[in-house]
Formats: structure tokens, C-alpha cells, sequence
């Protein structure tokens, strides 16, 4: 049985968090080859079966998969023509599918190839991985409690299922599991959006060369699925910033 991390979703569940950005897509296959990432090979998203492999090489047209050990899975697999890939590094959730799959050789190896995927699930747990807010950018959230705007505190991480606030509100009025209705979000380049939000732990937070503040860490409750297309677009183009400083 397939660890549950490593089982295929439904990607129209989650069109939100499917990249179309090449350069995204080759970066993370890229880091899955070089850390010699597991992944599980599925004839369809609807298939039980699967086989564990791993990517060899990657290029912008195709990928060379080290040949699974069933033979007979691969053989099918090879007579089938399409599936989809799955892997799981860290905390984030990987998918694409493919239409074409040949052996081929890879350095004088036996391997499979697949056509570099035209788009990729990229969803990431939340909790586990927070996109930092670039200090050349200013991100805010007007925080809303009892009904009345207290103060526009700095947004210093943000995911796909909540963020990080920095500054300071009336300890006594905040606590864990409170809601906070009527809020705005708004990041560099996009819309205000109204969100509610769930804190989830509040903590002291130390900078140097700045006074001290305070982090308070809280989940989005009730997104709405243009918010959360949104914020989807504002970490992929983080990703993206981060990914060119990276060549």
C-alpha cells in the first residue's frame, strides 16, 4: 500500500495551486533529482498500483526515470502510455501526468522518459512551510476585533493556509483559537482582501536593531477561492523572484 503522501489527489480539487511556470516546474524537479527523491509512478489517478522510482535527469523536454523494480508493473506501464507522477519532499505535495513514457538510457543505464509536464500540482502543507516576506516588499493586515479596526500590522510569512503578523495588540485580548473577522489583507501588487483569521500561537519576536514585537501565527478560516487564487499567485511569483536570484 502506498504511503498516504505519495497517493494521487484530484488536481481540478485544487486548481489554485497548479503551476504553468516552466521555470518553477523544472527548479522543483530539479531538487527532487538532486536529493534523490522517492516517487510513486500510478498508470492513473484512479489506479491502486503503483511503483516507487526516482528522476534521474531533467532538462526543459524530458525526464529519465530510473526503471522500477516490477518489472511486470513497468512493462504495463510501458503498454499503457500514460500516468502520473507523485512525490512528497518535506511538507509539499507534488503531482503531474503524463501522456508518453519509452525506455530509453540515461549514462549508459536503462531508464524510462516522460516529456517535461506542461503544468504541476505544487501544494504545500500549511504550518510547514512559510514563504518570507522580502524585506524590499511591505505586506499588511488591518486586524478587526469586536467590530473595530485596531491596528495594520506587517505580514512577515505567508502559505496557502495562513501567516505570520508582526507588532503589538492587547495581550489580554488575544488568545488561541480566537477568531478575527472583517480583516484585510494586503499584499505588494494585489487586491485587499477580506479574510478571517484563527490565531494559533502568540510569541515574542526579537530583531535586532528594531524594538521588540511581537509574532502572532493564525490560519485563514472560510477562504474564498479568488482569495486563496490570490495568495496562490503572490507565493508562486515569491517562488519565482527567489528562484531567479538563485541562477
Amino acid at each position: 500500500m502506498a504511503n498516504r503522501n505519495l497517493r494521487p489527489v484530484q488536481p481540478e480539487h485544487y486548481p489554485q495551486y497548479l503551476s504553468q511556470d516552466p521555470a518553477l516546474t523544472l527548479h522543483l524537479l530539479q531538487q527532487l533529482a538532486n536529493n534523490h527523491e522517492l516517487i510513486a509512478i500510478y498508470p492513473s489517478l484512479t489506479h491502486s498500483n503503483f511503483a516507487l522510482s526516482s528522476i534521474l535527469e531533467v532538462d526543459e523536454s524530458w525526464l529519465w526515470l530510473d526503471v522500477p523494480a516490477e518489472s511486470l508493473f513497468t512493462k504495463r506501464l510501458l503498454q499503457f502510455g500514460k500516468g502520473c507522477l507523485v512525490a512528497h519532499p518535506g511538507h509539499v505535495h507534488l503531482q503531474f501526468g503524463f501522456t508518453a513514457i519509452e525506455s530509453a538510457l540515461q549514462a549508459g543505464k536503462a531508464a524510462l522518459r516522460v516529456p517535461f509536464p506542461g503544468q504541476i500540482l505544487h501544494l504545500q502543507q500549511r504550518d510547514t512551510y512559510r514563504q518570507r516576506i522580502p524585506l524590499r516588499e511591505s505586506a499588511y493586515c488591518h486586524i478587526t476585533l469586536a467590530g473595530e479596526t485596531l491596528q495594520m500590522l506587517e505580514v512577515s510569512d505567508i502559505s496557502q493556509g495562513g501567516l505570520g503578523l508582526l507588532g503589538h495588540l492587547a495581550e489580554q485580548e488575544l488568545h488561541k483559537g480566537l477568531l478575527l473577522a472583517d480583516c484585510q489583507l494586503q499584499l505588494p501588487g494585489c487586491e485587499s482582501l477580506a479574510i478571517t483569521l484563527e490565531i494559533r500561537n502568540i510569541r515574542d519576536h526579537h530583531q535586532a536593531g528594531a524594538a521588540n514585537s511581537r509574532r502572532i501565527g493564525a490560519i485563514f478560516r472560510q477562504l474564498t477561492p479568488h482569495a486563496q487564487a490570490v495568495i496562490a499567485r503572490y507565493i508562486t511569483r515569491l517562488e519565482r523572484q527567489h528562484l531567479q536570484q538563485q541562477r
